[in-house]
């Protein structure tokens, strides 16, 4: 995405009217629920990136059962005690396995420090849960939802208001919106947005019963950015409890989440829908956002474990042939298939190893979508597994706008950008070498030209995340200092 467009977007979002929409229930704002999807979709399309595909098997009878009983028993309405913190996670961070139990490299590091005090709440992942976990308190999210969408189901009916409101918006965008998205999108908006005004009267008695009965002093919300999950962010501030994100990917002046217009940073009633503070891994990722979420810089304490755990090591196979990562970017698939085949072809009969690492979001699509790269064999397609281990055991690293690039300056591995609009606006141009094709790929890795380290790493993944996480929760949650 070049930076007028995304500007054009910015720009958009100083029309304060988008703003003058709500539904009648709770008076909740109904942009919150549209913008991220709507930019995204606007993005996708005017840049013809492959779209996410959300399709999946629906789960056996078997596995069934197991996904009620563990949905109902571990339900978070089965809380009885108080917390001073509550994680909101995804199943989808929960990858890694510790002590034979299930442990999230996002959030599973802040709630082991303040183990008895925090609760996590895990979603779901495609009707599975990450089961046993490590944190000692974890419940799961769905049976919330699940309640709320039945009774919506036989009993909600949407009020003439909120269709009123509903048209209304949907009509303000095909007038001012600077780029051209498709009617079947808008319909399948205000499609989305008609069941979710009425389902979110049975959805907030659930979360006002849990905050009140919990009583947290702060709330974090993994992707509480995105907008999906706001009205828990609105009524856990209308019940003065703060609330926070912790970062877990890349973020940029380009990224839809985490960047906002004018009309945002001057409508208080608008900051109800976002975090409070907003927990960046360096002061690099805190200088590339606009958002009126309080920035405050705590680290990546799963990049600082792995470091300290592979210092002075040796790595696998170091002396028998070369590996080469590479990092897959769900909108640029077909651009990575087709420079991955390109590189795969001219590496044939050399001594080198391709890893071609899957997003989770995308690991579903390992026999569809990747299957052109199944066939060759000279790549081992990975779809699970600690990023970190790979990167260790590499000897270059490729990628677009990954996390994996700014992880690898770490390692000191040589790094690869794949040169496109994304890439451009998000990845400096002091990490790593550009490229375009596989063949151009092929030339500089055959090269193997010396790569000077990067400067100033803690600008990007500041230390001491244990101390900032403590003085954060201390100082500006409890309170402990000014009691003092």
């Amino acid at each position: 995405m070049t930076d007028k467009m995304f500007d054009n977007l910015m720009n958009f979002e100083s029309n304060r009217k988008i703003l003058d929409f709500k539904f009648k229930h709770d008076n909740i704002l109904i942009w919150p629920f549209v913008r991220y999807g709507l930019f995204l979709e606007a993005i996708n399309k005017k840049l013809n990136l492959t779209p996410e595909s959300s399709s999946f098997e629906r789960p056996g009878f078997k596995d069934g059962i197991d996904y009620l009983f563990k949905t109902i028993l571990q339900s978070t309405l089965n809380v009885s005690k108080r917390f001073d913190i509550i994680i909101f996670g995804s199943s989808v961070g929960v990858v890694l396995l510790k002590e034979n139990k299930w442990f999230g490299r996002i959030n599973d590091y802040f709630a082991l420090e303040y183990e008895d005090q925090t609760l996590v709440i895990d979603n779901s992942h495609r009707f599975k849960y990450k089961h046993p976990r490590y944190p000692k308190n974890v419940k799961y999210h769905d049976l919330i939802r699940i309640r709320a969408k039945l009774k919506n189901r036989f009993f909600g009916r949407v009020s003439p208001q909120d269709k009123r409101e509903i048209d209304n918006l949907i009509n303000l965008l095909k007038e001012t919106f600077p780029y051209q998205v498709d009617e079947t999108y808008y319909e399948k908006t205000r499609k989305r947005m008609l069941s979710l005004s009425s389902e979110i009267r049975y959805l907030k008695p659930h979360y006002k019963k849990l905050f009140l009965k919990i009583q947290p002093k702060i709330i974090f919300i993994e992707d509480g950015s995105y907008g999906n999950q706001s009205y828990i962010l609105k009524w856990a501030e209308d019940l003065e409890i703060k609330t926070a994100e912790f970062q877990h990917g890349v973020i940029s002046l380009s990224h839809p989440a985490y960047n906002y217009g004018p009309a945002i940073f001057e409508s208080e009633e608008y900051k109800k829908y976002l975090p409070k503070y907003f927990l960046t891994y360096g002061q690099f990722w805190s200088d590339n956002i606009r958002t009126p979420s309080e920035k405050i810089v705590i680290g990546n304490p799963h990049f600082s474990s792995k470091l300290e755990e592979y210092e002075g090591k040796t790595r696998q196979h170091e002396n028998t042939y070369k590996t080469i990562l590479i990092v897959s970017d769900p909108p640029l698939s077909h651009d990575f298939i087709k420079f991955t085949t390109e590189l795969s072809n001219k590496l044939k009969n050399k001594n080198f190893k391709i890893i071609y690492k899957l997003h989770p979001r995308e690991a579903h699509l390992l026999n569809e979508r990747y299957l052109p790269l199944k066939n060759l064999q000279n790549i081992t397609l990975v779809t699970s597994g600690d990023i970190y281990d790979l990167i260790f055991n590499s000897d270059f690293i490729v990628g677009s706008v990954s996390t994996t690039l700014f992880e690898a300056m770490g390692f000191n591995k040589p790094i690869f950008v794949y040169n496109c609009i994304f890439s451009q606006v998000t990845v400096p141009q002091s990490i790593g070498i550009r490229f375009r094709t596989g063949h151009e790929l092929f030339e500089l890795i055959k090269n193997n030209l010396r790569i000077k380290p990067i400067k100033n790493i803690e600008y990007y993944w500041a230390r001491n995340w244990k101390e900032k996480y403590k003085n954060f929760i201390e100082n500006k949650i409890l309170n402990i200092s000014s009691k003092l």
